[in-house]
């Protein structure tokens, strides 16, 4: 995140799709953190988005 408060957007690697979802996300939440702190501790994630992926899965909670 820049200092005026931009936040550079990265592009996706996958294409979304026009098919409805059918699994509630709270029977994926937990899955889902647990990868985004495995991205995050394996410094997958850049330096400057690691609190906001922080800040967001825990948004999510369920």
């Amino acid at each position: 995140m820049g200092s005026d408060g931009d936040v550079e957007q990265l592009p996706t690697k996958t294409k979304g799709t026009d098919a409805p979802v059918k699994t509630p996300y709270y029977d994926v939440y937990e899955s889902y953190k647990k990868d985004a702190e495995d991205a995050i501790s394996k410094e997958a994630v850049p330096p400057a988005y690691k609190e906001p992926v922080k800040e967001y899965f825990e948004s999510l909670k369920p």
